[in-house]
């Protein structure tokens, strides 16, 4: 398995379509629940694992300053965490996942931010990630504000703690 970051404008029209592609597949529209967003922000990095040049799993991440109560806090938002039915269980998403915390790491974020379905929560815990009781909030592109209906995950990279408070976003989710 050949694990590589990418910056995402940097990617060709050929692998963003193949990455959208995954993407749909892991996610297809069908089993969205309600309520969910219907924008994503594009991420700033892609995380590709690859068997045989095939794309097998991806982990996207961006940058943003998120609210958090009154606070503002540096976070390394994590989405698009999908591995392919024919890898699935093989440990890639949680090897994408630690070259994500790797990174942000030695870029000194202090969090990780990440949204996900409770089916999904035991995966996360077990790379270290907090399920938070505070809502969360994303914008849409029409300025519209909403409520998460997946649950909020932290993960404590420095020695800052986590302010309490809902969270928003403030822009599109990942």
């Amino acid at each position: 398995m050949n694990i590589q970051p990418h910056h995402y404008l940097q990617l060709s029209e050929t692998e963003r379509v193949e990455l959208a592609t995954f993407w749909d597949e892991a996610f297809p529209a069908d089993v969205a629940s309600a309520g969910a967003p219907e924008h994503f922000a594009e991420p700033e990095l892609v995380f590709v694992a690859r068997v045989d040049g095939a794309l097998a799993a991806v982990v996207a991440v961006v940058r943003r300053t998120v609210t958090v109560g009154a606070e503002e806090v540096e976070v390394g938002m994590i989405g698009g965490v999908a591995t392919g039915s024919d890898h699935r269980g093989s440990g890639m998403a949680s090897s994408l996942m630690r070259a994500a915390h790797e990174l942000l790491s030695s870029e000194a974020v202090a969090f990780g931010l990440l949204q996900c379905k409770p089916n999904r929560v035991s995966f996360y815990e077990s790379l270290g990630w907090q399920l938070r009781d505070e809502p969360m909030f994303y914008l849409q592109p029409d300025g519209s504000r909403h409520l998460n209906q997946e649950l909020p995950m932290v993960l404590l990279i420095g020695t800052k703690h986590w302010p309490s408070g809902e969270i928003d976003i403030n822009g599109l989710p990942i």
